[in-house]
């Protein structure tokens, strides 16, 4: 019988098999031991070649593993951080693994698939100031030839496992974070032909906010210049919007209370030829948002550098056709409560809509798109039911619209801050009502404001025990002033007929709504001279 070692002998083998055993050996060997050689050195090399590529950043790579099995080529713990501001790292990659397209190779073609395994991303408002002053920016530069610069290949498909990434404005405020970030694309190394613009395939999904949820997917080209061209579907649903406190603040805009979410679906084409945004549907409900006006502060410096430029863009997207389409089809905003608070004034005072309910349809800033119209409905004060409707018509020279409004039965009460502003007087009792109707058409405002007083008590001996004897006969007079007409004629009415020409026709559609509201309500509560003017 013969022994185990003389089965397996190697001479026992024929010739084709002896060299198919010796050629495994061999790339056993390199698979196993080449590696272990080089790798130490290969980090070191790969970030050389990274720092070159990517301008105003430094790379570091703590290890990197070549596999010949496969092959394939892992980098370990890659972290990117700003030249200029060093601390935090802009990126912290715990694994990168780009390997061959067996697929691909098939067909001839050598091209790589990249998976990036917990990437997380960290970001602060001075870094987004400093990337606006760089001459070469991050968008100008080439995430493939980054990629390529260490593989060597085209890049065929790409994925993100489990991103994370956070953006800090200023550190009293909770960051805005985007947790399990998952990202799909193929076909990356496809151009567009006039037959399939868009032959590349991606999806995107995540977290926002610890509660909020994003997809989006499309198709696009990546390869595509000056700058990749996409067209893709999106859907958010229930994005907080408290996180965006800090942002708001620095344009006097404040959240309080209900700090409101935000639903939205629709769909995006961004390529160098052609760019717009269409929003199917925009639901914001249960959000408290306050205006501050305050003269001579930062955000009302900012937030009017940022109108003249909205402004501009609207003009010139309303004027050519290359630039971006925005187009709304259906906002909705539930449950809110928008307020104005003054504070130029003496003493400052807050007028406010509760109970806010809003349906805009067919928001747009292209002519082309035709009438846009809304519905309002809420509580002036907490008390005065409101509603409100109106049309817009987007135009080349400027605004367009139409607005009426109504006012009914507020407590006259809730104003007594508005009366201590203008009139330094106020009340203990009193309802009031409010009826606009306006038009705005070739720069020319048309319309009425009609205010109606019911039941009016200005002076209180209760409350008014601590004010001097001058302020309490002045009260008085107003009063029984207010009464007289009350006799008369059941309510204090009376009609200001509005009438003149827009100074500036390039003021935005809102702003110019707004100061029209703010001027229609003050005239309505002033009774003398010191009415403003339109």
């Amino acid at each position: 019988m013969k022994s185990i070692k003389q089965v397996i002998s190697f001479r026992t083998f024929s010739r084709p098999i002896k060299i198919i055993l010796i050629l495994l050996a061999l790339f056993l060997f390199l698979a196993l031991i080449i590696p272990l050689l080089f790798q130490k050195n290969l980090a070191n090399y790969l970030e050389a070649k990274m720092n070159k590529t990517l301008k105003g950043h430094h790379v570091t790579i703590t290890s990197a593993h070549f596999q010949i099995l496969g092959p394939s080529l892992t980098l370990n713990d890659l972290i990117i951080k700003r030249d200029e501001f060093p601390d935090p790292a802009i990126a912290h990659i715990k694994k990168i693994r780009g390997s061959i397209d067996w697929r691909a190779l098939l067909s001839l073609k050598l091209v790589a698939d990249i998976l990036i395994e917990n990437p997380k991303m960290h970001i602060n408002l001075l870094q987004v100031q400093q990337e606006k002053k760089r001459e070469t920016k991050v968008t100008d530069e080439s995430w493939q030839k980054s990629l390529k610069a260490i593989y060597f290949l085209d890049i065929n498909s790409f994925r993100v496992k489990d991103g994370d990434i956070i953006y800090i404005d200023t550190p009293k405020e909770e960051p805005l974070h985007v947790e399990h970030l998952n990202i799909t694309a193929n076909d990356i190394d496809k151009e567009g032909t006039p037959e399939k613009k868009y032959p590349s395939q991606f999806q995107v999904d995540g977290v926002i906010f610890n509660k909020g949820n994003a997809t989006i997917y499309g198709d696009a080209d990546f390869l595509k210049e000056p700058y990749a061209g996409m067209i893709t579907r999106f859907k958010l649903t229930d994005i907080p919007l408290d996180r965006f406190k800090s942002i708001l603040k620095r344009r006097n805009i404040e959240i309080s209370g209900n700090q409101g979410s935000l639903s939205a679906h629709g769909e995006v084409q961004y390529d160098p030829k052609i760019k717009s945004v269409h929003i199917e549907n925009l639901t914001i409900k249960d959000i408290n948002l306050d205006y501050i006006y305050s003269p001579g502060s930062q955000g009302s410096k900012i937030a009017k550098k940022e109108q003249k430029e909205i402004t501009k863009a609207a003009k010139k997207a309303v004027e050519k056709p290359e630039a971006i389409s925005i187009k709304l089809d259906h906002l909705k905003m539930i449950n809110s409560e928008f307020g104005y608070s003054d504070k130029s004034r003496t003493p400052g005072y807050r007028v406010f809509i509760s109970h806010f309910d809003l349906d805009a349809k067919n928001l747009s800033n292209k002519a082309s798109e035709g009438i846009s119209n809304f519905n309002l409905n809420g509580l002036f004060m907490g008390s005065g039911k409101t509603f409100a409707k109106g049309l817009f018509r987007p135009r080349k020279a400027g605004s367009d619209f139409d607005l009426k409004m109504e006012i009914k039965q507020a407590k006259l009460v809730s104003l007594n801050e508005v009366l201590k502003a203008y009139q330094k007087v106020d009340v203990s009792k009193g309802l009031f009502s409010l009826y606009i109707d306006l038009k705005l058409k070739d720069q020319q405002i048309s319309g009425y404001i009609r205010p109606f007083f019911e039941n009016v008590d200005v002076y209180d001996p209760e409350k008014d025990a601590n004010k001097n004897l001058f302020k309490q006969l002045y009260e008085m007079l107003i009063g029984t002033v207010a009464e007289l007409l009350e006799n008369r004629y059941e309510a204090v009415a009376t009609t200001v007929e509005i009438e003149g020409l827009v100074d500036n026709p390039q003021t935005s559609t809102l702003q110019i709504i707004l100061g029209l509201l703010k001027n229609a309500f003050i005239k309505s509560l002033l009774p003398g001279p010191d009415k403003p003017k339109s």
